[in-house]
C-alpha cells in the first residue's frame, strides 16, 4: 500500500486493506478484480485486488493474488475489525477483457469471485464487471461508496519515460459508476 497523505491509499494487485477508519482507497484494474466489502453496523471497510484464480503449479497458492485466499483473507480483516458477515455490503468490479489472448482471465476472475462470495454466505449487491475496458476505482472505507472509472487504456497510467504517473490524481478518466 501506498501512504499518498492521511485518510488516502493506493492499492496494488496482490494486496488486501481493512479498517474502521475513514480511508479513500484507489486501485487500477484490468482483468484484475477487486472486491469491496462495507459493514455499516461496525463501520469498517475493506478491499483486495487479485490478479488470478488459483493455478496449477502456482509458487504460492495462498497468495492474495489469487481469488479464492484474497476474499477469504479480506473477510477474516473484517471479522478482525468486528464485522459479522450478516452485516456486510459487497460490490465486485473489475474483469475487462483488456487484451485480445487466447482466452479470458477477467472473465475466470469474475467467475470465482462468484463462486467465492457465494461459498461465504456473502451477498453482492452490485457487480460492475466484465466489459472490454479497465477501471480505476476509489473506495471509500467508512461509507462504502464506490466509484469506478472507466480507463481508455493502460498507458494513462504511465509517463514517457515508463515511470508511473500518480493513479490517485489521473483525472484523464470519466465515471462509470457510483455505488452508495
Amino acid at each position: 500500500m501506498l501512504l499518498k497523505s492521511p485518510g488516502l491509499y493506493f492499492l496494488y494487485s496482490g494486496e488486501i486493506f481493512a479498517t474502521n477508519r475513514p480511508v479513500e482507497v484507489s486501485t487500477v484494474l484490468g482483468s484484475c478484480v477487486s472486491v469491496c466489502l462495507w459493514d455499516p453496523v461496525c463501520g469498517a471497510g475493506g478491499i483486495n485486488h487479485f490478479v488470478s484464480p488459483v493455478e496449477e503449479g502456482a509458487d504460492d497458492p495462498l497468495s492474495n493474488r489469487y481469488g479464492e485466499p484474497a476474499i477469504k483473507n479480506l473477510l477474516k480483516r473484517m471479522e478482525d475489525l468486528g464485522s459479522l458477515r450478516r452485516d456486510i455490503r459487497c460490490s465486485v468490479f473489475g474483469g475487462g477483457r483488456v487484451m485480445d489472448l487466447h482466452y479470458d482471465i477477467g472473465a475466470d476472475n469474475i467467475k470465482v469471485a462468484r463462486q467465492e462470495l457465494l461459498a461465504e454466505g456473502i451477498r453482492v449487491m452490485k457487480w460492475d464487471v466484465g466489459g472490454s475496458h479497465g477501471r480505476r476505482l476509489v473506495f471509500k472505507t467508512h461509507t462504502g461508496v464506490a466509484r469506478a472509472y472507466k480507463v481508455r487504456s493502460i498507458t494513462e497510467y504511465f509517463n514517457e519515460d515508463g515511470s508511473a504517473k500518480d493513479p490517485l490524481y489521473n483525472f484523464s478518466m470519466f465515471p462509470l459508476t457510483d455505488i452508495d
